[in-house]
């Protein structure tokens, strides 16, 4: 019965149950890549790794992704805890909460995801890895709790925005403050909510210091006023350490000034703390 409803969401979501390669173990098949790669942007499939059923969106998501979290490990983290707490913002279609149990399989993890798509393949995928302690929630993370607005891309992309508009969806926010205040300790927070990680940060800086490990996309919008030194200027009062990495490299950083949507710098930024 389970199975049954099971595939008929995916049906519903325009998901074709017969496109699934085997490969072995995290890794994907060159046939399975070379497949996934042709793909058109948007078109929900589903794949197959660790064994288990994945459901993708968006290929080209999903690939830059699966490289970034699963081969070069970006959110690798070594903790003293026996039950890691992690949080995980931003969460897409549940790559990285994956990643996070298969390195902790004793970890809680508590999954946000805004949009409606995305997060119904999280679910699928949480389900389909069978993960406990896991909880997945249909909420983009903000300074305040209630109905916001949000652009739907599809992707990687979406983002909560101002005004209505091509795309734009009404979604439920909740206060991250509220979360980090009900923990005792953070083992890994992951924040990568598209342009609102300044004003979140800067909400939860009195919190941080229950965190361990810290990860945030930064993202700056051309004609925005950057917000990079008062991230950090948060980090470093909270007793981070930074180390940053552009997500997104620019070979003509003074001719080419859009990387793309509307953003002219994309960084990663790992935050950990010393013991003294």
């Amino acid at each position: 019965m389970y199975k049954k409803i099971f595939f008929k969401v995916l049906r519903v979501l325009g998901f074709d149950s017969k496109t699934s390669v085997e490969a072995g173990n995290n890794e994907l098949s060159k046939e399975e890549r070379i497949r996934l790669q042709a793909l058109p942007r948007y078109k929900p499939t589903q794949t197959y790794f660790f064994e288990k059923d994945f459901y993708v969106i968006d290929a080209p998501t999903f690939l830059s992704s699966f490289a970034e979290i699963f081969k070069e490990e970006i959110y690798k983290f070594i903790t003293t805890h026996s039950t890691p707490v992690i949080i995980d913002c931003g969460a897409n279609i549940g790559l990285a909460t994956i990643y996070f149990k298969q390195l902790y399989p004793n970890a809680i993890v508590y999954a946000y995801e805004p949009d409606p798509d995305l997060f119904e393949a999280m679910r699928l995928n949480i389900a389909s890895f069978n993960l406990k302690s896991t909880q997945c929630f249909n909420n983009a993370v903000s300074d305040k709790s209630g109905g916001l607005l949000f652009h739907k891309e599809g992707g990687h992309s979406g983002m909560l925005v101002n005004n209505e508009g091509e795309d734009v969806i009404k979604v439920e926010s909740v206060r991250l403050r509220d979360i980090l205040e009900k923990e005792a300790y953070i083992s890994f927070l992951k924040i990568d909510i598209e342009g609102h990680e300044a004003v979140v940060l800067n909400d939860i800086r009195d919190q941080l210091y229950k965190v361990e490990y810290l990860f945030v996309e930064y993202h700056s919008f051309i004609g925005k006023k950057q917000q990079l030194i008062d991230i950090l200027d948060i980090m470093t009062n909270a007793g981070f350490r930074y180390y940053i990495k552009e997500a997104y490299d620019k070979k003509l950083p003074f001719i080419q000034k859009e990387i793309f949507l509307g953003m002219d710098l994309l960084l990663n930024i790992f935050c950990y703390k010393v013991q003294e």
